[in-house]
């Protein structure tokens, strides 16, 4: 579609009252930017904005947003898929492709601040693409006049190429990606939720650090005597079921490990202290369903109470990082939306920024290697700013949707830790069962959170050899050319190369293709099928290879030739082969 098709459908489809113009300041090689600028005469909290155009179907077989996880569909545009972003909420990006990953559209805007969403459907009628983009969709501070810049790219590569052009546009400063961060960690959460004993919980520590796992998170329940979940107790956060939590600490280092503490951001329970201390400046109403709160942090007082819980804990309880909660339920409702004059925010957004500003920079003063992880949906570029580690959103025991998640983060947050949500799994299951959760977040930074103590020989060998093989690959599985095909099938296959090397795990397609001679090539194999498929496109060479199990045990070693064409390989299920120079 050239541009006058484009800027007309802008135009014509605007619905608003406001003096509203676009802009054409780009116009090459298939991408079209568009700045929309919106005149409201005197300085007013704006109404929503709305603004469609339309653009031809052609091509398109599925569509990526960084909220769809495994619902990659086409909906109609009565039944549109919805992309809201804002600071602590997703990104402005939607994208739709061909069947073989190609992009035939990506819209994006690039305010990734103010409250918008992006809805798209096919119009019946027509076989077209219909875009609906709505500004202010929540209240934010008065402004006078509003610019935003609309990128529409229609080139055809790759999508991940496009998301990374994309990713470019949201500058994000320059943050600090401790290397703790990229190492796999324990998460208490599955494995203990809220029943936490110090003596047992640094005795399975120890066995944690013997596989490979350099950082705990403990997660909710040091804070509470109850075990109820939930969180009415959360608010004051005293060290209640971990009562010495300096010498806790101090435990999990002489173990070799960092800790992380959870804190549940906003939540102020209905017994704790500080649920009548901060009456008025709660976020929502009482429910008695659910009986915790939400804290405005557009009140200067809430944002300093918060402060000071974690720079004491950093202070007093030597903690090296922060597991920062539920940042996403920071949500206007009716109880909260007018601004009033204790406040020194109107934008909630603008407040939660400068509340995240001040935990980084102040905790960072502190220890200049903090992590403070963050997790989906809360991950985009503005929630780098602050955070080093973004985690999957919960998924216990899901391995699709772990695999999803850790690609769709990958996709936009830069050198960011990209982190699995916490793996779980029965204790009666089979070993190949156990690797197959192992094996779907190997792109991400696993995060482990089982009782080691109780696992069965084989799991443990299978964890072992897993977090040891990661360990080995990580430069390129964390810092390689990621490539991810069939977003719709829940990313088939997934690769990861650098200048020497390249990492691939098939998931659906059990087919990897490589155009070049590597030093190593390790393929693993997450489809369930009996063997692997290397497509060589380069000529033939001999080589050394070695095939696994699950448990690190070789069922199979030799030299061989490496054929141009496909070359086919027993493997075993949730194994790998390895084949070297």
């Amino acid at each position: 579609m050239i541009y006058s098709e484009v800027i007309e459908k802008l135009v014509l489809k605007s619905e608003s009252d406001y003096e509203t113009k676009f802009i054409k300041i780009e116009d090459k090689n298939d991408i079209i930017k568009i700045l929309i600028k919106i005149n409201f005469e005197d300085k007013i909290v704006p109404e929503p904005v709305v603004i469609k155009w339309t653009y031809p179907g052609k091509g398109v077989y599925s569509q990526w947003n960084p909220s769809l996880w495994s619902d990659r569909v086409i909906n109609p545009n009565w039944m549109p898929i919805k992309n809201a972003s804002r600071s602590a909420e997703s990104v402005p990006v939607q994208t739709h492709l061909s069947i073989d990953g190609k992009n035939i559209i990506t819209v994006s805007l690039s305010d990734t601040l103010t409250p918008l969403e992006i809805a798209t459907g096919i119009i019946e009628e027509t076989a077209e693409i219909s875009y609906k983009l709505t500004l202010f969709t929540k209240r934010i501070s008065p402004i006078d006049e509003y610019e935003v810049v609309l990128t529409i790219d229609t080139r055809n590569i790759s999508y991940i190429d496009v998301l990374d052009d994309t990713n470019q546009q949201w500058c994000c400063e320059n943050n600090v990606i401790p290397q703790a961060s990229k190492e796999p960690m324990y998460s208490t959460w599955y494995s203990y939720h809220q029943n936490l004993v110090h003596e047992e919980l640094i005795e399975e520590l120890k066995l944690a650090k013997n596989m490979g796992m350099e950082t705990v998170i403990v997660d909710d329940g040091w804070q509470t005597d109850d075990g109820k979940r939930g969180y009415a107790y959360c608010g004051d956060w005293n060290a209640v079921k971990i009562p010495d939590m300096r010498k806790f600490v101090q435990d999990v280092h002489d173990v070799g490990m960092k800790c992380m503490l959870w804190f549940s951001v906003p939540f102020v329970g209905i017994h704790s202290k500080a649920w009548s201390r901060f009456e008025g400046k709660f976020l929502n109403s009482f429910d008695e369903k659910h009986p915790w709160r939400v804290l405005d942090p557009r009140y200067p007082e809430v944002r300093e109470y918060l402060l000071n819980i974690y720079c004491n804990a950093a202070i007093e309880w030597n903690i090296d990082g922060f597991k920062l909660d539920f940042i996403n339920d920071m949500q206007l409702t009716g109880a909260s939306a007018l601004p009033n004059e204790n406040m020194d925010y109107e934008s909630l957004e603008d407040a939660i920024c400068a509340l995240l500003c001040q935990i980084k920079n102040q905790l960072s003063a502190i220890n200049p290697e903090i992590l403070i992880e963050f997790r989906q949906p809360y991950i985009g570029p503005i929630m780098r700013r602050y955070g080093n580690m973004l985690r999957v959103a919960d998924c216990p025991m899901d391995a699709q949707k772990n695999r999803n998640g850790i690609i769709d983060l990958r996709l936009l947050s830069g050198e960011n830790a990209v982190h699995s949500d916490m793996v779980m799994w029965n204790y009666e299951d089979t070993p190949e069962s156990v690797a197959i959760q192992l094996i779907n977040i190997m792109f991400g930074v696993p995060q482990i959170s089982v009782l080691i103590e109780k696992l069965p020989l084989e799991h443990k060998r299978v964890l072992e050899f897993f977090l040891a093989f990661w360990k080995e690959n990580k430069n390129c599985l964390l810092n390689g050319k990621l490539n991810a095909e069939n977003p719709e099938a829940g990313y088939s296959i997934v690769t990861s190369e650098t200048g020497e090397s390249i990492v691939g795990a098939s998931y659906i397609k059990n087919v990897l293709t490589i155009k070049r001679r590597y030093k190593k090539i390790a393929f693993v194999n997450g489809s369930w099928e009996k063997e692997l498929f290397i497509n060589n496109y380069d000529s033939a060479y001999n080589a050394k290879y070695k095939i696994t199990n699950c448990m690190g045990d070789v069922v199979e070693s030799d030299n061989t030739i490496v054929n141009k064409g496909i070359n086919a390989f027993k493997v075993p299920n949730s194994g790998m082969i390895e084949i070297y120079l």
